[in-house]
């Protein structure tokens, strides 16, 4: 009786029929194989939920990105609309701190070890036999490589448009015309 009263107490602490191998053998393995299965794909669905939050991270610095670019370009066209070379200077320093905040950004996009703006892979797999997978190629995204170049000569390139865009006026030929464009 007490054997009994003792294996009611056991199940009924667990919520398991079967507790070991003693109770039912076959039951108790089948249990165990299901348990460990379980066990796998909870272990994948956590390995999808990261894949996810980096994804995320690299959505919103690319979105970040996006609006420091937008930024810059504001800066250097009112750098262009301007004739006074201290003016010109104070664009260029906010030009290239805007750039480096860019190249912060994508060197902090990364989750858990994995940035895809900084030229890391992403693999994420979806069943226990890793034969069903995606691999997410990351790409480099500072500022260097997104075209984003130091502004360093502003002045001199101003210069030299304000001057065939004087040529220009003057009458002279369409050379001086087509540099003024350009």
């Amino acid at each position: 009786t007490q054997s009994l009263m003792d294996r009611t107490q056991e199940r009924l602490s667990t919520g398991k029929k079967v507790n070991s191998a003693i109770d039912n053998p076959s039951a108790y393995y089948t249990a165990q194989s299901l348990n460990n299965r379980a066990s796998d794909l909870s272990a994948l669905l956590d390995s999808m939920g990261q894949a996810v939050q980096t994804i995320k991270a690299a959505d919103e610095a690319i979105s970040s990105i996006t609006s420091f670019a937008e930024q810059a370009k504001a800066v250097a066209n009112s750098a262009l609309d301007s004739s006074d070379a201290k003016e010109i200077g104070e664009y260029m320093g906010q030009f290239n701190e805007i750039r480096k905040q860019i190249t912060a950004l994508s060197e902090d996009a990364g989750y858990k070890g994995v940035n895809l703006l900084a030229k890391n892979d992403l693999e994420v797999v979806f069943n226990e036999g890793r034969s069903s997978s995606i691999t997410i190629t990351g790409v480099e995204a500072n500022a260097e490589k997104l075209g984003i170049n130091e502004a360093e000569n502003w002045n001199k390139d101003l210069a030299a448009k304000k001057e065939a865009l004087d040529t220009a006026k003057e009458g002279d030929d369409a050379g001086a015309i087509t540099t003024a464009q350009e």
